[in-house]
């Protein structure tokens, strides 16, 4: 009995790779564009874990908090593309002093560009009530793109009150 090893014949295997190869075509930019997603959501989150603990500790310590853009950590800047910091505003003038104690910092993904609704507001305070005087804002989280397919804004009111709207959702006119 002549018993002959069989493998795959040359056609077979073209079609395998071809195969292989429309799959991974049709599944790769659905993949970058969820990466994207999450990268942006979880910064959005972020951000509004930050406003939530700056309010939180307002309302417990009696006392303002700041939360402002921050490009190293340790002073306030004027633009929010690189993260920021959250502290106590002990003597209430509303700038980072070598005494006041930063509570939380975060720096924002490479991949990820955040700025104000209204191009304004480089800081947010809460008051010892919890509230945020002055003028309600949002930020706007999105992308490295600048779509608005994956992207989020979170929105302050005066009293305080934090919302997070993703690009499904009705966005008066933002844009990233």
């Amino acid at each position: 009995m002549d018993q002959r090893a069989r493998g795959f014949t040359l056609i077979e295997m073209m079609i395998v790779l071809a195969l292989m190869a429309i799959i991974l075509g049709l599944g790769i930019p659905s993949f970058s564009n969820l990466m994207e997603k999450i990268a942006v959501e979880s910064e959005a989150k972020m951000i509004v874990e930050g406003l939530r603990t700056a309010r939180l500790t307002a309302i417990e310590e009696k006392q303002n908090i700041v939360v402002c853009a921050s490009d190293n950590g340790t002073s306030c800047v004027n633009a929010w593309d690189s993260g920021f910091i959250v502290y106590r505003d002990s003597d209430n003038s509303g700038t980072l002093n070598g005494t006041e104690e930063v509570l939380f910092s975060h720096r924002f993904k490479d991949s990820v560009l955040v700025k104000t609704g209204s191009g304004q507001n480089q800081s947010f305070f809460f008051n010892n009530n919890g509230w945020s005087p002055g003028s309600a804002d949002s930020l706007l989280i999105c992308a490295e793109a600048s779509t608005n397919r994956n992207a989020y804004a979170v929105i302050i009111n005066r009293a305080g009150r934090l919302r997070i709207l993703d690009s499904s959702q009705d966005w008066d006119n933002r844009s990233c």
